[in-house]
């Protein structure tokens, strides 16, 4: 099936941006349908990178349904709150958030789409997804059910102002009680799967508070004021205190019986899509890190 859309540019920006913003679809997304010629203005195809006058008309033809159309899985979901605008919820550890090459289904997006079918309409791709935990990290995360709610909550992703609280055990013990790491980060110059700290990197800051001393390791709190991939795991890295249980940036070796990044996020603050409300998340610590944390307080 197709569906065929009529857009007015209402913002001079990149097409691909705009329409993206404005059919609730993922820039990747966006970018396809324009390249495949699916995007077009008077009949003539468009660029990705174009940016179009005020008040140019688009056509647009969206298949909605193809052969690899996401499918719902029945997978189990820690629900914190539903209502029409949104969902909040409590994401497992080893649970991939949206569909990649790597990884075609058992993700998120698999599972909300059981529990919630009709946000396949959003969109194809990451319907609903606003932002995203690594695969190995646990904690509360935040869905949108309309494509209002969506760019209303990417529009506060944007701007900063979602709170974003995660707990990480590291290794080691900070000389700080609390500080603040404020470095770029960006593409790994040998290892390209990986971030790092780069001078030409996109800026990056994080707030980290001790909360906890334990035998050689420190329960901290962490703020990240931006949303960087692998943000808080480069971070610590770097200053010396990785995440217990990272095999990728930490420690390889630990004497912990342990199989992922001791990282979750612990608390997310925004503003209701709807109702303008802020509001305030918690996620309690999943049983594996709690019973870490009570094994190292013994």
């Amino acid at each position: 099936m197709i569906k065929n859309i009529t857009v007015t540019v209402s913002i001079e920006e990149r097409l691909d941006k705009f329409l993206a913003g404005a059919i609730g679809l993922s820039r990747t997304r966006a970018k396809k349908i324009i390249q495949a010629g699916l995007v077009q203005s008077k009949q003539r195809m468009l660029k990705a990178n174009t940016i179009l006058p005020l008040g140019t008309i688009l056509n647009i033809t969206l298949p909605t349904h193809t052969d690899d159309t996401l499918q719902g899985e029945p997978i189990p979901l820690n629900i914190l709150h539903d209502d029409k605008h949104i969902i909040v919820l409590n994401k497992q550890p080893g649970l991939v958030v949206h569909p990649a090459t790597s990884n075609p289904s058992g993700t998120l997006v698999n599972a909300l789409l059981n529990h919630y079918p009709a946000l396949v309409d959003l969109d194809d791709t990451r319907p609903g997804i606003v932002h995203r935990l690594d695969k190995d990290t646990s904690g509360v995360m935040v869905v949108a059910k309309t494509k209002t709610a969506w760019q209303h909550l990417k529009n506060q992703f944007k701007n900063r102002t979602v709170q974003k609280i995660y707990l990480a055990l590291v290794h080691g013990h900070p000389q700080v009680p609390h500080g603040i790491i404020d470095v770029p980060i960006g593409r790994h110059p040998y290892h390209r799967r990986c971030m790092a700290p780069v001078e030409t990197g996109k800026p990056a800051q994080t707030h980290f508070t001790v909360l906890q001393n334990l035998r050689h390791f420190s329960l901290l709190s962490l703020d990240i004021k931006t949303g960087r991939t692998h943000q808080i795991r480069v971070h610590l890295n770097w200053l010396g205190y990785p995440i217990v249980g990272d095999m990728v940036y930490g420690q390889r070796k630990t004497n912990l019986a342990f199989e992922r990044q001791f990282l979750h996020a612990y608390q997310l603050s925004f503003t209701h899509p709807n109702t303008e409300e802020r509001l305030i998340f918690k996620a309690t610590l999943p049983p594996d890190l709690k019973n870490i944390l009570d094994n190292l307080d013994t």
